[in-house]
């Protein structure tokens, strides 16, 4: 299955300054057309659901492969969830890794495979209200897709009442995703 053609409710009466359609941020995403779980798995064949990774994810993996972001990078590296991307997205991540010491865009660019790409429109001005414009891309990836976003970005964070589309802290996704048992803390070793 691919991400759907028509994901999100538009409202033809919302309007960017230059007279463009731009969707609501109350936009709804009917259920079975979320793009957050048609995808399949390459190797079981079992649903793969999309995740929306901010580019401070990626640093923060890069600094403590054991830290949240870590593990939510090691889980997609892992096939458990497939990352949704744009262009747009995808040049962050590849310049912001290339400027920091230590951290190699090729260390995570395997990550960015074709089948996550999403290369229908985004409306990144509908989210004007996010004082960040570098964060609006990802807001409007995760309001076309419906697909959670993962970030530590204040920003993007403060707005997540606002969105239709969940955006976690990386501990809290892998607390949503039962994928951290201890509530933060390693699990006891058997």
């Amino acid at each position: 299955m691919t991400i759907p053609d028509d994901p999100v409710k538009w409202s033809p009466t919302v309007v960017d300054g230059n007279g463009t359609k731009v969707m609501e941020t109350e936009s709804v995403h009917e259920p079975a057309e979320a793009a957050s779980d048609v995808r399949l798995s390459r190797d079981t064949g079992a649903a793969m659901k999309g995740v929306i990774l901010d580019t401070n994810v990626f640093v923060a993996a890069g600094f403590r492969p054991q830290s949240a972001s870590g593990r939510v990078v090691e889980a997609v590296r892992n096939g458990r969830y497939r990352l949704i991307w744009t262009e747009a997205t995808r040049r962050e991540a590849e310049a912001v890794l290339g400027r920091i010491p230590r951290l190699h865009w090729t260390d995570v660019s395997d990550l960015f495979a074709d089948a996550g790409a999403f290369t229908r429109a985004v409306a990144p001005d509908a989210f004007a209200y996010n004082t960040d414009p570098n964060d609006r891309k990802f807001a409007a990836l995760g309001a076309a897709t419906g697909c959670p976003a993962v970030s530590s970005d204040g920003d993007l964070l403060a707005h997540k009442e606002v969105f239709s589309f969940d955006v976690l802290t990386p501990q809290s996704f892998l607390q949503r995703e039962g994928l951290d048992p201890g509530g933060g803390r390693k699990a006891p070793r058997a």
